[in-house]
């Protein structure tokens, strides 16, 4: 399941003119079975991660959350978040609380089929301890996207697949989010797919995810750190076809820099709004036709802040990490993450506040051979 599809013709090859590339390292975190879908993963103050990935081994399906003692994660400690029998729930958006331990927002899924929302806020750094909440209303939790702010509070994106389909967002009241408010950003439908949410340097939330149908790629910034009112809501102009896989990061001045992909073109592309609502903005495609998929992006440190973003080649199905050597990424430089056929999906990327290297978690979805890695890049 989870399959890229592979392009079989020839294609051109491109050329970049950058700097040097990195040397990347893979480590197997699991590949006891059919794991590491639905990967997802926070990192630490330490330079280490949370991550949690699902398990499809022999149908007995589970959630599990790792703890990495380490950069690459040799060292782990894994625990299953199974829910009761017939519910499995995939760790969709991660975020730390100040005590060090995660909060997970989940989709659970009932054997009925039915969905729904979760949010599980651990009480230890394994997890084995956990309060787990239900939110909102049944077929909702897709897309989830989630930050946390100062207080320990969670807000987080909820797209309901069946009722409403539209981008809403759930502020959470407590910690554990068993008091909540949901509300919606943009009424439109079919609005708030491949949603991803950051918090502005005043703590509002600012959303970027495709609009609806084949549209392009739309913009919230939020009045309050609750999206009650004020909201401003932007289509990106230049943006069409543009609005799956997205990430993104703010800058000190409030202006994203976004990575997403052109489902028309089949290219991985960044996006440079000019301001803080992103009413302009330029665009430039990285690594050439067909890539894309996947994309996870941060602030190089070591860069000026400029964009790294990692992403799926779909032509040759591996893990790539793109540098933005120029401020519109027209130079930059490309690096095989992994190059194990079909690799990256469900990738998340970090750059790490100690060794200033990146870590990567993603999926390998080979068939017969999937698994849950993590990878250093120097």
């Amino acid at each position: 399941m989870f399959k890229f599809f592979t392009l079989s013709f020839f294609l051109l090859s491109y050329l970049f003119d950058g700097g040097d590339t990195l040397n990347c390292t893979s480590n197997v975190v699991d590949n006891s079975g059919v794991v590491g879908a639905k990967a997802a993963s926070v990192m630490k103050t330490d330079g280490t991660i949370y991550a949690t990935y699902f398990d499809f081994t022999s149908g007995d399906q589970k959630t599990w959350f790792v703890n990495c003692q380490d950069e690459d994660c040799i060292t782990n400690t894994k625990t299953n978040l199974n829910s009761p029998p017939g519910v499995l729930e995939a760790g969709n958006s991660l975020g730390i609380k100040s005590d060090g331990y995660a909060i997970i927002a989940s989709q659970v899924r009932f054997a009925s089929r039915f969905n729904r929302l979760q949010v599980t806020e651990c009480h230890d750094a394994d997890c084995s301890s956990n309060t787990k909440t239900p939110i909102g209303s049944l077929y909702g939790g897709s897309y989830i996207s989630l930050a946390m702010r100062s207080d320990n509070t969670a807000v987080l994106t909820n797209y309901n697949i069946v009722f409403g389909k539209t981008l809403d967002i759930v502020s959470c009241l407590n910690t554990a989010c068993s008091l909540n408010d949901e509300v919606t950003v943009d009424s439109t439908i079919e609005t708030g797919r491949h949603a991803a949410l950051r918090l502005d340097s005043n703590g509002n939330p600012v959303i970027v995810y495709r609009g609806p149908g084949a549209n392009n790629l739309r913009y919230a910034v939020c009045g309050n750190s609750d999206c009650t009112s004020g909201n401003i809501i932007k289509t990106i102009p230049g943006t069409a076809n543009l609005g799956d896989y997205n990430s993104f990061f703010l800058d000190n001045n409030n202006v994203a820099t976004i990575t997403t992909y052109d489902f028309s073109l089949y290219e991985f592309v960044v996006v440079f709004c000019a301001n803080s609502l992103c009413t302009s903005a330029t665009t430039t495609s990285v690594g050439g036709p067909f890539s894309g998929q996947f994309t996870s992006v941060v602030s190089d440190s070591t860069n000026s802040g400029q964009a790294a973003a990692t992403y799926v080649n779909l032509y040759e199905d591996k893990l790539n990490i793109a540098q933005c050597d120029s401020s519109d990424c027209t130079n930059n430089t490309i690096s095989i993450v992994d190059n194990s056929t079909f690799s990256g999906s469900f990738n998340t990327l970090h750059q790490s506040p100690v060794t200033d290297n990146f870590v990567v978690s993603y999926h390998i979805q080979e068939e017969d051979n999937e698994s849950f890695n993590v990878a250093v890049c120097s």
